[in-house]
């Protein structure tokens, strides 16, 4: 058997040796030998691992739910017929059945089994198929039955602090660049639905930014500090336009009035008429998720 060192493992894997340190240490990805002066050695079979952990990942999938994967479970995935992110599309896949399964679950206050559920979603799928077509939609059926009465207030905020850990984890299992452009994600003062804006951190990180997650119900004050302070080209707010909810627009353009040249970007559930407010005073408004990643991505 032969052994190799991280540069030639490098070389043969096509990944970079801080991606192959940071696997090892921060996942667990590989156990390598070391020599007496404590280098690494890499054999065949950790190097066709590392090949296939590289081959996934472009694929869509995240290094944190397949690092510990035997190397057999790793070349069953890859070789599943659905192996990129176009292919999970509605054509392929009834989401409303993971959807029903969670409402289930919900009403239930079974955290174990959504928790479960969620762990093996997170290997099947990309990231973004996940929340785009999972958990989003999820949660817009979930505020629709509390509005009907069909779900109460106490599953609905049990629904949240379950899903909004999984998705702050799945963000903070990233390997960002120390490089890597800042952005700033939270609601503003007032707003404290938070699931969708915590989605939105774990996809910014998936086009190589920074997210950092403010949470909710943010004075404009401190959204600004933030922003200057991590010198963020983008603030990004998820908002509910709730008909009483008068004061939105003056911290809006309080926020504005902050940050000038800062571009302030708003996604969610907002009236036509407050559309055309905000790009009166120059903040932007995103109809979806996929328009606001082209947005924000790195040109």
């Amino acid at each position: 058997m032969m052994n190799y060192t991280i540069e030639i493992a490098a070389q043969m894997s096509g990944l970079t040796k801080n991606v192959i340190r940071a696997w090892e240490l921060r996942y667990k990805a590989l156990l390598p030998a070391r020599t007496e002066s404590n280098r690494r050695l890499y054999s065949d079979e950790d190097i066709k691992k590392l090949k296939l952990l590289n081959e996934l990942t472009h694929k869509g999938f995240r290094i944190g739910t397949i690092a510990n994967l035997t190397y057999e479970e790793l070349k069953s995935l890859n070789d599943s017929p659905v192996k990129d992110q176009q292919s999970f599309s509605r054509e392929n896949y009834n989401y409303n059945e993971f959807i029903s399964k969670f409402i289930k679950l919900i009403k239930a206050l079974d955290e174990r089994k959504i928790r479960q559920n969620l762990d093996e979603l997170k290997v099947r799928f990309p990231k973004k198929v996940l929340i785009t077509e999972i958990i989003l939609p999820l949660f817009q059926i979930i505020g629709e039955m509390w509005r009907d009465g069909r779900l109460r207030i106490s599953h609905e905020h049990f629904a949240t602090a379950i899903f909004k850990s999984f998705l702050l984890d799945m963000k903070e299992s990233e390997l960002i660049s120390e490089f890597a452009p800042n952005v700033i994600i939270c609601t503003p003062f007032g707003q404290h639905h938070e699931l969708a804006a915590a989605a939105i951190a774990v996809l910014a990180t998936t086009i190589g930014l920074n997210s950092i997650y403010l949470g909710a119900n943010v004075p404009s004050e401190e959204i600004a500090s933030a922003a200057k302070q991590s010198n963020s080209k983008y603030v990004i707010l998820s908002i509910i336009y709730p008909e009483n909810d008068s004061l939105l627009l003056t911290n809006l353009k309080k926020l504005k009035s902050y940050l000038p040249e800062t571009n302030i970007l708003v996604g969610g559930n907002l009236k036509n008429d407050f559309k055309e407010i905000l790009a009166n005073i120059n903040i932007e408004f995103i109809m979806s998720i996929d328009a606001l990643m082209k947005r924000i991505e790195i040109k």
